[in-house]
C-alpha cells in the first residue's frame, strides 16, 4: 500500500515515479566503487539465493555507468555463471529453488 500512496501523490503532482514496494532491498553501486570486487559480489548475492532470500539482488541501481561499463562488466559475469551450470553438477555455484511456485517466476525473468 505504501508504494501505491506514493505513486498516487507523485502522479497528482505531474511527477515521474518509480515506486517498488516489494520489500526487497536494494542495491547502490556508485561511481568511485571498485569495479571487480563489486560485480562478483552482486553476482554472488543473486546466485547464492537465487532471489529467495531478503539480501538477494533483485533490484539494482547504478549510479553514472557510462564512463566504466560496470553494467557489461557484470552481465559478463552473469553469463559466465550461468554458463557454467550443469544438471547434477554437484559443486554448482546457484542456491535451491525451494518450490515449483518459486521456479515459475525465477524462470519468468
Amino acid at each position: 500500500p505504501v508504494a501505491k500512496i506514493v505513486t498516487d501523490k507523485c502522479q497528482k503532482n505531474h511527477k515521474r515515479v518509480l515506486a517498488m514496494g516489494g520489500a526487497k532491498n536494494h542495491l547502490v553501486a556508485l561511481p568511485d566503487c571498485e569495479l571487480d570486487a563489486t560485480a562478483t559480489d552482486i553476482v554472488g548475492s543473486y546466485s547464492g539465493c537465487s532471489g529467495q532470500r531478503c539480501m538477494a539482488a533483485s533490484v539494482l541501481v547504478v549510479v553514472d555507468d557510462e564512463s566504466r561499463d560496470f553494467s557489461k562488466k557484470l552481465l559478463d559475469l552473469v553469463k559466465q555463471k550461468s554458463l557454467a551450470i550443469k544438471a547434477g553438477q554437484e559443486k554448482a555455484e546457484m542456491g535451491p529453488v525451494i518450490d515449483q511456485r518459486a521456479v515459475h517466476r525465477v524462470t519468468r525473468y
